[in-house]
């Protein structure tokens, strides 16, 4: 009766480590979901607002160009 008592408890235990596991992997990924997101606004939010930011932000890259823009 220990037997299976000590095989429950480790299947118990690898299927807690892979829960753990997994909602670690789920937190990270959402992390880094906002983390873009966070990122993507505040370009955003430069883009739209100050002319000068514009053409730092497209200078560096992130924000797209309007297709008609021609400079």
């Amino acid at each position: 009766m220990s037997e299976s008592s000590d095989a429950e408890l480790l299947k118990d235990s690898w299927v807690l480590k892979g829960l753990k596991y997994t909602l670690v992997e789920i937190a990270e990924a959402m992390a880094n979901i906002l983390f873009s997101q966070f990122i993507h606004g505040i370009t955003a939010l430069l883009w739209a607002t100050d002319p000068p930011a514009k053409k730092l932000v497209r200078r560096a890259g992130v924000a797209p160009r309007h297709p008609n823009h021609l400079s």
